[in-house]
């Protein structure tokens, strides 16, 4: 009995570790077709995963020259995108006629892009191929003669014609009675145009001239923050608001041109001695083009008057830059 006890326990233990190592060659091969299923599915994905497109600009070492140039867009439409590749996807459309800054250039593989600023603070790059420089602007502004009643009231008449073209239902008059004001003269001491219109716009007394801070002071109070003082700014910054079609009040003088010393003479004020000359005028500039610049003359009572754009450029900076417009 004991004998045939010892034989069947030695059958089932063998039974028992024969089963646990065919389940454990089972569970190892299984686990292996699972790693070699899941390489097999990485592999096959990494195939599917497609080549990235390298763009030019990833490849080839640009370089770009700064520029100030106004452009107009020549094609039916033209792409804007975020770097100087075709490739790459556009990121805006401009129609044909819109205007544009251009700031830098550069040349890829044959291809000159400009980089531009369009539509107020955008930026992007566009094809020289689909845009021209912009030669000449022209803005449809309502004359204002400052004659017979404002003898030298021609910034008041041309900030008039500046409201006006802004939609802002003002004239003159109102304007000259509201315009700060000082004295032309007090114990040799004279006005200064930087604080209010000096001594007397109408028939009398006599009186200069005023200059760009009350001016812009005064437009504030009709257009707000929609005034700009491009005061300092130089002759493209003044062709970039025509662009806009915003006219700009402006002083320059009864000649158009440069004038030589012997016009100007020493004007001591409370804040210092200045030069002035008794030739100084405002206008309302409306446009320009290659060789010209146009504008209301409120003295003459000339729309669009044309002279020389150069000399006109001449007389504005010896003016000291003096420019007003509004956004």
């Amino acid at each position: 009995m004991n004998k045939w006890y010892s034989f069947f326990l030695v059958l089932i233990t063998a039974s028992v570790m024969t089963a646990c190592q065919n389940e454990e060659t089972s569970t190892s091969q299984s686990t292996q077709k699972v790693e070699q299923k899941s390489e097999a599915t990485a592999a096959s994905a990494e195939k599917q995963v497609p080549e990235k497109v390298q763009s030019k600009i990833e490849t080839t070492d640009f370089k770009t020259t700064e520029i100030q140039k106004q452009l107009e867009v020549t094609a039916s439409t033209t792409g804007i995108r975020e770097v100087p590749d075709t490739d790459q996807d556009k990121i805006d459309d401009l129609k044909k006629d819109e205007n544009v800054t251009a700031f830098e250039e550069t040349s890829i593989d044959g291809e000159k892009w400009y980089h531009v600023s369009y539509h107020g603070d955008k930026k992007g790059w566009v094809l020289s191929d689909d845009v021209a420089p912009l030669t000449s602007k022209h803005i449809d502004a309502p004359l204002v003669k400052q004659l017979p009643e404002l003898p030298n009231g021609c910034e008041v008449t041309s900030l008039d014609m500046l409201l006006q073209s802004a939609g802002i239902d003002v004239d003159k008059m109102t304007l000259a009675d509201k315009m700060t004001k000082v004295p032309f003269e007090q114990n040799g001491i004279y006005g200064d145009p930087n604080d209010g219109f000096v001594g007397n716009m109408y028939h009398g007394a006599p009186g200069y001239a005023v200059y760009h801070g009350p001016v812009a002071k005064l437009a504030k109070h009709y257009l707000g923050k929609r005034v700009v003082d491009l005061t300092g700014s130089n002759w493209a910054t003044i062709e970039k608001q025509l662009n806009k079609g915003k006219p700009v009040w402006v002083i320059s003088n009864v000649q158009f041109r440069k004038l030589p010393d012997s016009y100007w003479q020493d004007w001591k004020t409370k804040h210092g001695t200045m030069k002035v000359t008794m030739q100084e005028h405002s206008v309302l500039l409306t446009g320009y083009d290659q060789d010209y610049v146009y504008f209301n003359d409120p003295l003459a009572g000339i729309k669009d008057r044309k002279v020389s754009k150069k000399n006109f450029e001449e007389s504005w900076v010896q003016q000291h830059r003096q420019a007003v417009s509004y956004n």
